[in-house]
């Protein structure tokens, strides 16, 4: 970096005082040095929180190679299982990245494509032929344990038997510009298996990038396409960003996080120099904290299908909209489905949706994305463009749930909601292979939709299942979770529930008495 340069940001106070650096001789060298200290105390602030990970999975046994089968007397010695992650720092896994401490009582912020398969918390019947591990920088070793775990943010929380972690701090990456100064810290090439991370560092490139990845097979093209990195939400650095570097710190000269290193430029095709991570702002924090609790993550919900409204439109009979606000986008409704959120607040198909919030949305990414990073219930404004009158509406929207569609993909080791009598319930959008059965009935859109039924518990008894949709407690209408529970939790005696069933789409209400124990 060229002297003048390192003067310059100083002098502009970029970095630290500049003045009495300036004034001493050679000012340029001494304005490095300043530059230099800040990286150092930077990563010697964060580097004991940053860990790296190791995954094996269990490979076949190879056959014996042919110069040795033809010799009859030749018998290969006894199998012992190699050193592990746990013992040997030179062991060399499978598959490697790298986490944040983000609990001082063992809890690891990672990237869940690096774990997923992995032994999960509580649920030792759960088979598997994968192995976690971790190694501090302190070189000691710990097998790991999938805590939480949310394929849509492509996070995942892990567990290890440690209770004197120290976690590293959150900082706000809503305030960052691009140019600044970022630091990565990781385990690139696996060089971090004993522990110590690595580090590299660049400038902010860019704030809302969109990064195309493959980061899970289960899902289909259009699905992946629902997920957060996918929807422009990433921050794009030159910093290297080498294989391992998965599930790393990005962090600032103050030492604090501002990213979740999440992918390399060059698997996607792109420039190999560029990098990209997911920021720690107010929506991601509000993931981490739910992994941190060993919860599922909840997305907002509209209840619409929309499309881009693109540039062009807006030289033409939208160029009221353009004048007025200063935006070449929007995102078209296509399609409101009854009874759901955008349904409720008043929203009518052709709709241009123009802000959530204070935020601008100039496509369906940016509709995807401002209403999925907010939690189901949140009340939001809509600012709404009405083609058909050419006026302006704004309309208050309660937020649904997101119909998770990896459900395969979600870990909790805690409970979203205490079960009540047995029976655990949701939102009536959660999962979307249940979803499937009632997105075209308005009726069915409205309620609590029974996710599990404990064997032997009072609503097993009352032959209630999986699928089931409750949309009246004791005669009273319910429309979400909230509501059911205020309707049950001051109920001791038998409760009156009417449901529509899961298993029969077209059927009719029923009504069943729910006994207590």
């Amino acid at each position: 970096m060229n002297r003048f340069f390192l003067a310059g940001l100083l002098a502009g106070g970029l970095i630290g005082p500049a003045a009495p650096l300036l004034a001493d001789e050679p000012g340029g060298l001494a304005a490095a040095v300043a530059i230099q200290d800040a990286f150092v105390k930077a990563i010697e602030s964060a580097e004991k929180s940053v860990v790296s990970i190791a995954r094996d999975k269990a490979q076949p046994q190879q056959p014996a190679p042919p110069m040795f089968r033809r010799n009859q007397n030749f018998q290969f010695p006894p199998q012992h299982e190699r050193p592990t992650g746990l013992e040997d720092p030179n062991y060399i896994p499978n598959e490697f990245g790298a986490g944040i401490v983000i609990g001082e009582n063992g809890l690891i912020l990672t990237n869940y494509h690096l774990v997923r398969g992995g032994p999960e918390v509580g649920k030792p019947e759960k088979p598997t032929e994968q192995k976690l591990y971790v190694r501090l920088a302190d070189r000691r070793g710990y097998a790991a344990q999938i805590y939480a775990a949310d394929p849509r943010s492509n996070l995942a929380v892990l567990k290890i038997a440690a209770t004197d972690l120290q976690p590293l701090r959150l900082g706000n990456a809503s305030t960052l510009r691009k140019g600044q100064f970022a630091i990565a810290l990781g385990n690139p090439y696996l060089i971090a298996r004993d522990g110590s991370a690595s580090a590299s560092w660049g400038i902010i490139s860019n704030l809302t990038r969109q990064a195309m990845q493959d980061l899970d097979l289960v899902l289909t093209e259009k699905d992946r396409m629902t997920t957060l990195p996918n929807l422009g939400v990433l921050i794009q650095v030159d910093t290297r960003l080498e294989l391992g570097t998965s599930g790393g710190a990005l962090i600032n000269l103050q030492g604090d996080l501002i990213g979740i290193t999440t992918s390399l430029a060059s698997i996607v095709g792109y420039e190999k120099s560029a990098g990209f991570a997911l920021p720690v702002d107010d929506s991601t924090r509000r993931i981490i904290e739910a992994l941190k609790q060993g919860k599922e993550v909840e997305y907002g919900f509209l209840g619409i299908t929309p499309e881009d409204v693109f540039p062009s439109e807006f030289q033409g009979e939208l160029s009221g909209i353009a004048a007025k606000y200063r935006q070449y986008g929007a995102a078209r409704i296509l399609k409101v489905l009854g009874n759901l959120p955008a349904d409720r607040a008043g929203i009518k198909a052709n709709d241009l949706v123009l802000r959530v919030g204070e935020k601008p949305i100039l496509s369906t990414n940016d509709l995807m994305r401002e209403i999925g990073l907010l939690a189901p219930g949140t009340s939001v404004r809509l600012k709404v463009w009405r083609v058909t009158s050419g006026r302006e509406f704004d309309f208050p929207v309660e937020i649904g749930k997101w119909p998770a569609i990896d459900e395969d993909g979600l870990i909790s080791s805690v409970r979203l909601r205490d079960p009540w009598r047995g029976l655990v319930y949701d939102y009536p959008t959660a999962r979307r292979r249940l979803f499937k059965q009632i997105d075209n009935s308005s009726e069915r859109n409205s309620g609590v939709l029974i996710l599990e039924v404990a064997a032997g518990s009072p609503s097993a008894a009352a032959e209630l299942v999986s699928g089931d949709l409750i949309t009246h407690v004791n005669r009273r209408r319910i429309r979400s979770p909230k509501e059911f529970l205020d309707a049950v939790q001051t109920e001791s005696g038998p409760v009156s529930l009417q449901y529509l069933p899961g298993s029969s789409p077209q059927a009719g209400e029923r009504t069943v008495e729910v006994k207590p124990r």
